[in-house]
């Protein structure tokens, strides 16, 4: 087997094992501030009921590598959610993402060249390019895991006059 195509194979399997989040989205209504990254983000259930007041700041949307855990998804849209403001995050579906790409094999090597003619009528430069060619291309695709949740923002009490 080819040294270089094993390199690549083994980088590949090293990077889709890796378990991180691979993308973050934010789709957000309000411009809050950020929280500290060691602020709380509450994770509710749908259909949880809150017993404080909050407002919808936006929705988070993340995607994983394959072999990303649905916890790795939970904490990648709570540390989103904390950098949009929110204050907790209420789960959404989970699901995958189906990513389709080429592999290619390397076959010959390319190569490009310059030079001058001279001609009758002058110099002119010439350029010989040659891509290179692959000797196989093999289509492979990936189900990497997906998760959104809709993000919330406490509403802050107004303060109670104290009694005299």
């Amino acid at each position: 087997m080819n040294k270089g195509v094993a390199m690549v194979g083994l980088t590949v399997v090293v990077f889709l094992l890796s378990g991180c989040v691979s993308r973050a989205y934010y789709y957000g209504k309000l411009d809050l501030p950020s929280k500290p990254k060691d602020a709380p983000v509450d994770v509710l259930l749908p259909g949880e009921v809150l017993s404080r007041p909050y407002k919808v700041i936006g929705v988070v949307q993340i995607d994983g590598y394959y072999g990303t855990g649905t916890e790795t998804l939970i904490r990648g849209a709570q540390a989103k959610a904390r950098k949009s403001g929110g204050d907790a995050i209420v789960l959404g579906p989970v699901g995958q993402r189906v990513v389709q790409y080429n592999m290619y094999i390397p076959g010959e090597a390319g190569y490009a060249g310059a030079g001058a003619v001279s001609t009758p009528a002058g110099t002119a430069a010439v350029a010989v390019i040659k891509a290179p060619t692959p000797t196989q291309i093999i289509p492979c695709q990936v189900a990497w895991p997906t998760m959104s949740a809709i993000v919330l923002a406490y509403e802050q009490q107004a303060a109670q006059p104290t009694p005299k």
